[in-house]
């Protein structure tokens, strides 16, 4: 019985507790995929993120939370669409989609940057369009499939563990055709294994990884643009902006965490007492 309630409709009750969390991840969704070279799977990952150390319980994050799911696909769905904004302003990819999109405009002939808005401005209109278009059958056929698609958690796990290491093998193999990268995700994998079981948080550890390289390429240029000046990232007010909101999601978690310690001592102190 418990197991056919999972397959109803979404209660007003859970809409209203994944308003919020849609609201979070459409808006980091839309920053991060305006960002070159980023994408949805690093959007899902921070909103997660974010979302997950905000939340009154994020100990039912990673066991189907509804809140984590909500915040996970609006960022990916926002970054969609915002991927387009760099490559047809800047003429630079946002993720591997717009990137093979940018090649398909050049072989038409069309390059993309400022001047495609004056050169081909009806094409940029259809995009746009079709955008608002996708949008509605997502709705339509996800509406009308879902009940389906849940039938995949019906899988035994035994099961869909090998099927899903089959792709990320076969995923990581055909992006450089090398046997390099398999044994390094298998590498990975045991190690994150290891780590998740001494209680370490994999996301953090995979935004480092997806951001490491990004972020030195950046820092690089940065350096080479301000001629050797740290200057450059508190005289630009974006830039000063990021680091500000990173000094206080620092110091706000910080806060929260010495806060939660200090109640359970309190509460240990109490039972102890109580004994």
């Amino acid at each position: 019985m418990t197991r056919q309630n999972t397959y109803n409709k979404i209660t007003k009750e859970e809409y209203r507790r994944c308003r919020k969390p849609i609201g979070i991840g459409s808006l980091v969704g839309v920053i991060i995929g305006a960002t070159p070279g980023t994408g949805g799977g690093l959007a899902a990952f921070i909103a997660y993120n974010q979302v997950k150390q905000a939340s009154k319980h994020p100990e039912t994050f990673g066991k189907g939370e509804i809140e984590g799911v909500a915040v996970a696909e609006s960022a990916n769905n926002g970054a969609c669409g915002a991927t387009m904004i760099p490559m047809l302003t800047l003429g630079v990819p946002g993720d591997g989609a717009t990137a093979i999109l940018m090649g398909a405009f050049m072989l038409h002939g069309m390059v993309p940057g400022p001047s495609l808005f004056a050169e081909q401005g009806n094409v940029l209109y259809a995009i746009m369009l079709g955008l608002l278009v996708v949008n509605v059958f997502m709705y339509i056929v996800g509406t009308g499939l879902t009940r389906f698609y849940a039938h995949i958690t019906r899988i035994p796990y035994e099961i869909l563990a090998p099927i899903v290491l089959t792709f990320c093998i076969a995923g990581s193999y055909s992006t450089n055709n090398r046997i390099y990268d398999i044994y390094i995700i298998l590498i990975f994998g045991i190690v994150s294994y290891f780590l998740r079981r001494m209680g370490f948080q994999l996301v953090p550890i995979l935004l480092g990884i997806v951001l490491g390289p990004l972020a030195e390429k950046n820092f690089r240029r940065a350096m080479v643009i301000s001629e050797g000046s740290f200057s450059i990232f508190f005289t630009r007010p974006i830039s000063c902006a990021f680091i500000l909101i990173a000094i206080v999601s620092v110091a706000i978690f910080g806060i929260r965490n010495y806060k939660s310690r200090k109640l359970a001592k309190q509460n240990t102190a109490e039972t102890s007492e109580r004994k």
